[in-house]
């Protein structure tokens, strides 16, 4: 599963092409059950992606594997950049697909970002 993952990490080999740097690797964003609806998520994304910003990361990345995750980011400005069905690399990784709760659709989304700190005097 390792091989798998970092064959599609934001440190994989299709993002490192991009040369562009350095980046924001967002990692898990939760909310609690009991807060879900409330626009939480997508604030917490939000600032983590403005402090990103204010300390010079020029692209956002991340890993998501559900589709409410998705609409969230999407909202908030994310592109999917590359989109790995599980069940299609179950054989060559050697998954049981079936044991994994949820979604079998891994998203990497991005996020390029303007750099406030290459701007220091904005109009």
């Amino acid at each position: 599963m390792y091989q798998l993952l970092a064959r599609f990490s934001p440190h994989g080999k299709e993002i490192q092409e991009l040369g562009i740097s350095p980046i924001l690797e967002l990692f898990a964003v939760c909310v609690h059950k009991d807060y879900g609806g409330r626009g939480i998520a997508a604030m917490i994304i939000k600032k983590t992606v403005e402090l990103g910003d204010e300390q010079g990361c020029r692209l956002a990345v991340v890993q998501i594997a559900n589709s409410l995750s998705e609409k969230i980011y999407n909202r908030l400005n994310f592109q999917t950049f590359k989109v790995l069905d599980l069940d299609t690399v179950a054989e060559e990784f050697d998954l049981d697909t079936s044991i994994i709760p949820g979604e079998t659709i891994l998203s990497l989304m991005v996020k390029n970002l303007p750099s406030k700190t290459s701007n220091p005097h904005p109009q």
